[in-house]
């Protein structure tokens, strides 16, 4: 199962739907009959082949292909529980080398939020966000794309959660989130967990790389923005990325530096003198 499929709904057949249809009655049926007998009959066959539920819970298997020694599946609903113990500290730097980090960054917003479970070398829970994307202001990101998230939002967050812990479906925000690859995830002596298993990009801090839009305010960490501590929309913070990456504002202020280069006077908006 590739990573877009995390997020299509599988219909299995049941194995007694198949031997129920089999013990039919035969009746006299025309090629067109026939022909969509034999499609539901290979349908069917797909369904038995497709993986069962893989432990109790209601938890479903998911496919992985970088991962070694960890099963992933799809739970349910989110986990029992309002946190863990799980912390890390932080290296508090500058906004300049932030922006710095080898990241994309992107808004958009969440048009849906799915809860896994990594198991075997590597026991995690974990959700997995489906992003319309609505601006890209670095990197290559595609209209939609999915991000990993290394919490539940509402359900098990962490130290460094921050915003995260309110995302919900229908939030905006901007995110910088770093590209999954095959070598990107969480080693264990036992094993692999790969973020490429689960997503498109993997963002597992939101303290100082998400902007979020609740509903109720904006969200990120003012105390590390702080020329923008101000700010009230994410309007205001795309500006200010735009300029800390090195975008030109546009606007005003290009014409008028443009005009200055030439050696031309700027128009003066005053009423003339005699």
């Amino acid at each position: 199962m590739k990573k877009e499929e995390l997020f299509r709904a599988i219909g299995a057949a049941e194995e007694e739907q198949v031997m129920d249809a089999l013990a039919a009655p035969k009746r006299r049926r025309g090629p067109r009959y026939l022909a969509a007998a034999a499609c539901l009959v290979l349908l069917a066959a797909a369904g038995l082949a497709l993986p069962r539920i893989l432990r109790g819970g209601g938890s479903t298997p998911v496919d992985t292909q970088y991962s070694v020694n960890v099963a992933l599946s799809e739970l349910s609903k989110p986990p029992e529980g309002s946190g863990s113990s799980q912390s890390a500290d932080l290296v508090w730097l500058e906004p300049e080398e932030i922006f710095a980090l080898d990241t994309v960054i992107f808004r958009g917003t969440v048009e849906e939020m799915r809860c896994y479970e990594a198991h075997g070398a590597y026991d995690h829970v974990f959700t997995v966000a489906a992003i319309a994307v609505s601006e890209v202001y670095r990197g290559e990101v595609e209209d939609t794309c999915t991000l990993y998230l290394n919490v539940v939002p509402g359900h098990v967050t962490n130290s460094l959660a921050g915003p995260l812990d309110d995302l919900r479906v229908g939030s905006e925000a901007i995110f910088m989130a770093y590209p999954a690859t095959a070598e990107t995830g969480v080693r264990t002596d036992k094993g692999f967990f790969c973020y490429a298993d689960a997503a498109d990009f993997y963002c597992g801090e939101g303290i100082r790389l998400v902007f979020l839009d609740s509903g109720e305010g904006l969200e990120f960490e003012r105390e590390v923005y702080q020329e923008i501590a101000g700010a009230a929309s994410l309007d205001e913070v795309e500006d200010y990325i735009r300029r800390m990456i090195g975008e030109e504002s546009g606007g005003a202020e290009d014409a008028e530096q443009g005009t200055q280069e030439s050696g031309a006077a700027p128009a003066d908006s005053g009423s003339g003198g005699a």
